[in-house]
């Protein structure tokens, strides 16, 4: 994965623009994903994104009849953010080198900031990991969006509940 970063931070120096996944080339893009699923090759990480995909898999059995198979990591869309994680700690991987190149002359340093951009990533991951498995849990209930509560009530009156059929609500006699 070192080799990879350290590659994906000489393309990021040369490319011009905006330095987000998706503002940049299809081989930069392919680059960052080939990353992502090495990272993905970890157990742990992948014990992970088969629990959070179960979890998934549970809120998407309420909504739709046929559960969604599962795709990588470099492709799910929740994770979009790692993408990006991992484009500024690439970018960070130029900034330190060139800055020990500057002061050290022909000698450039490489391996600390290569290690130290590594365990940051990890660390980002697992922080991405923790507010995906939070999201749910941060009001007691589950989200639903405006598509999933439109497709829902269609649901309902096609079983011929009516729109405003709600239970009534228990009230506490003190």
């Amino acid at each position: 994965m070192e080799k990879m970063l350290l590659a994906l931070s000489g393309k990021l120096s040369h490319t011009k623009g905006k330095k987000v996944y998706g503002y940049l080339k299809r081989d930069v893009k392919n680059l960052v994903d080939r990353i992502i699923d090495e990272i993905a090759e970890d157990e742990r990480v992948d014990a992970l994104y088969k629990e959070w995909n179960k979890w998934q898999g549970e809120i998407r059995k309420f909504y739709e009849n046929s559960p969604e198979k599962q795709v990588p990591l470099s492709q799910c869309a929740a994770f979009k953010s790692l993408k990006n994680l991992i484009i500024s700690e690439a970018m960070q991987i130029s900034h330190n080198v060139r800055s020990t190149e500057w002061i050290q002359g022909e000698v450039a340093v490489r391996e600390p900031s290569v290690f130290f951009a590594t365990v940051r990533l990890m660390t980002g991951l697992q922080k991405i990991f923790q507010e995906e498995f939070r999201k749910e849990n941060r009001t007691g209930r589950y989200h639903i969006d405006r598509k999933r509560r439109k497709k829902l009530t269609e649901r309902r009156r096609a079983q011929g509940h009516r729109t405003d059929d709600h239970e009534p609500e228990q009230q506490i006699e003190g």
